[in-house]
């Protein structure tokens, strides 16, 4: 496996009754491209487990390979932060002499994949601080034509200025009663 591929958090080993939901994000990614899919609710509802599952995924993962990318976001407070957690992420370097901005370096990376998914998740750390930055910064990344994009993150609403790909997930809720018997059986 590639670099890339080895800092891809593993798909949760218990994991019951979200399959609808998976299912809807695994078909918009590969037959909308390039999708844009936020996936929102509570904390702990599972928005995570959700993302980690997709990216996992068999049909994904044959067509992404080591273009599948995941950034926690829940240590990156500002915008700032996410595009230098993604610089660390990727393996770039600040390119300092050249004064190119370490966004540009970001965006200029991911467009030469030619195709790929990112998925930020818990979103709401730096977007709850950083509005505006993240938002224009959200709208750069959903501008590459052929790089898939899922966020995570609390609440209900979508970040702004990103055309989400319809039909739009629906807020998550609650496990059935059944899958919560099960996860708490496998736990």
């Amino acid at each position: 496996s590639s670099p890339v591929s080895r800092l891809l958090p593993p798909a949760p080993a218990i994991f019951y009754g979200r399959d609808e939901e998976v299912g809807r994000i695994v078909d918009l990614v590969l037959h909308k491209p390039p999708a844009r899919i936020a996936i929102l609710g509570s904390g702990g509802i599972g928005k995570t487990s959700i993302a980690l599952t997709v990216l996992h995924q068999a049909d994904i993962v044959q067509y992404y390979s080591d273009r599948r990318f995941f950034l926690s976001c829940e240590a990156t407070p500002t915008a700032g932060a996410v595009t230098q957690a993604l610089m660390n992420l990727f393996g770039l370097q600040s390119d300092t002499q050249r004064g190119v901005p370490p966004r540009d370096l970001v965006v200029s990376y991911l467009r030469s994949l030619h195709n790929g998914v990112l998925c930020l998740d818990n979103l709401e750390t730096p977007w709850d601080s950083d509005v505006q930055a993240i938002e224009d910064l959200l709208a750069l990344f959903a501008s590459l034509p052929c790089m898939a994009l899922i966020v995570t993150t609390r609440g209900a609403n979508r970040p702004k200025q990103v055309a989400w790909t319809p039909p739009r997930l629906p807020q998550l809720t609650p496990l059935s009663f059944e899958a919560a018997q099960e996860t708490w059986n496998a736990i």
